[in-house]
């Protein structure tokens, strides 16, 4: 009995000994377990950090790039913010002469506008004198046209008598040719005279005539001469006052025509 209660004791004894390293030890191993969990859960979260950080990486040459591609795009924005305001300011100037070229314009158009209402109304003034004219120059029209016709048959009756009084001296002027026709005949017959008294004049120089005889014969010669020009003279004048008296009478008949029909389109 006293070993078995020995036994119970010393059993007692190790369980009371050996219950804290017990409990320690399974302290020890769930404390284990928890550092290998925690452990496991530090690596994922490295691993993870590991991602993420060359995600960043990344993420920080992209936005390096961005950067870059900010700064070309910046560079480009300034360049063109400054042609655009050069451009801004050449149109603004363009404005500026449109905006005066449009005034002048506007000026000039109601200067043509207020030209054109004039000119309306002077085209209404002149439509009604032309009205008015019109009406004055049919009448007198009226009135000429009888005055016309009475003036032409009055012009015919004269171009008659003209026509019959240039038939008279049509008919004188032949005359005067006839006796033109006949002086030169006379001529003719007088130069056959002088030559045959040319002839007389040789016999004589060879027959030896006198002095008085040659003077004779040279004044008989003169005379003849001197009569035939005269004729002439006086035919050739009778003549040329003839035609000029046709001419001078055709002239004053065109002459009356003419005014007669200037004073017809003058009224």
């Amino acid at each position: 009995m006293e070993l078995a209660e020995l036994e119970v004791r010393i059993r007692d004894f190790s369980r009371q000994l050996l219950q804290p390293t017990i409990q320690r030890v399974t302290m020890v191993e769930h404390e284990q377990t928890e550092m290998k969990a925690e452990a496991q859960r530090a690596s994922h979260l490295l691993q993870e950090l590991a991602l993420t950080a060359v995600k960043v990486e990344q993420q920080v040459q992209t936005v390096e790039g961005f950067q870059s591609e900010l700064s070309s795009w910046d560079n480009q924005r300034r360049q063109f913010q400054v042609d655009a305001t050069e451009n801004l300011a050449g149109m603004r100037q363009d404005l500026d002469n449109f905006r005066y070229q449009l005034e002048r314009q506007d000026c000039s158009i109601h200067s043509v506008q207020r030209t054109m209402d004039r000119v309306v109304g002077e085209l209404s003034k002149v439509q009604e004198s032309s009205e008015s004219e019109r009406q004055y120059v049919e009448k007198r029209l009226e009135q000429q046209s009888k005055v016309l016709n009475a003036k032409t048959t009055d012009l015919e009756v004269k171009l008659v008598s003209l026509e019959a009084r240039h038939n008279r001296l049509s008919d004188d002027l032949w005359g005067e040719e006839t006796g033109l026709a006949k002086v030169t005949h006379d001529l003719a017959t007088t130069n056959d005279l002088v030559k045959a008294h040319g002839l007389e004049l040789k016999a004589m120089r060879q027959d030896k005539a006198s002095v008085p005889q040659l003077e004779a014969v040279q004044e008989e010669m003169n005379n003849l001469k001197q009569e035939a020009n005269n004729h002439i003279h006086a035919l050739r004048e009778t003549v040329n006052t003839m035609i000029g008296s046709v001419k001078a009478h055709f002239q004053t008949a065109t002459n009356t025509v003419s005014a007669h029909n200037a004073e017809m389109l003058k009224e």
